[in-house]
């Protein structure tokens, strides 16, 4: 069986993408992910538009796995494949979709922008090592922060793996890249 590719933040960038979707489609708090009722599963097309959309920004804009973006919407991977394969027609054909759809996205696009870079790897160790981080030669884990250009990998020992794991989603969640775990 194929290993899924998953980054530590996707996760938190589709939950991030369905906060945004609700705030814009001014839906209750959460609604579109799995934490809340069985409002998540409903059809509505309030509902099940501004999920649409989500499902495929977390695709096409992030490159989020099918099944990351399922789990947090409270659907099944096929939902996913579904909402992938309809937006084209969707998008051209339904202007209330499309409506939906370019708000979210352009509002998306526009915080993604603000986001920091780093300048060079060594940037973006010595930003680490500042919150703590450093590379410990003798850890069996390793965390890779993944740039458009470059990949920093900083080994842990298993007793800081948990901290640093932390701090790296959490602070690193300002900057563009993207953060994977080896074990």
């Amino acid at each position: 069986m194929k290993k899924i590719k998953r980054y530590i933040n996707d996760e938190q960038n589709v939950e991030f993408l369905c906060k945004l979707a609700t705030k814009i489609c001014d839906l209750p708090d959460d609604i579109l992910q799995k934490k809340a009722d069985e409002l998540t599963k409903s059809k509505a097309e309030k509902y099940s538009m501004p999920r649409a959309a989500v499902a495929v920004i977390a695709r096409k804009s992030l490159d989020i796995h099918y099944t990351v973006i399922a789990d947090i919407l409270n659907k099944d991977r096929t939902s996913i494949y579904h909402y992938e394969n309809k937006h084209d027609n969707d998008y051209m054909y339904y202007p209330k979709y499309k409506n939906i759809f370019d708000k979210i996205h352009k509002t998306f696009l526009d915080i993604q922008s603000n986001k920091k870079e780093f300048d060079s790897p060594r940037h973006l160790r010595e930003t680490l090592k500042n919150l703590g981080i450093s590379n410990d030669s003798n850890g069996n884990a390793k965390i890779n922060v993944i740039t458009d250009d470059y990949t920093v990998t900083i080994k842990s020992s298993f007793k800081d793996f948990s901290s640093n794991y932390d701090l790296c989603n959490n602070v690193l969640s300002n900057y563009k890249c993207k953060i994977q775990i080896e074990t």
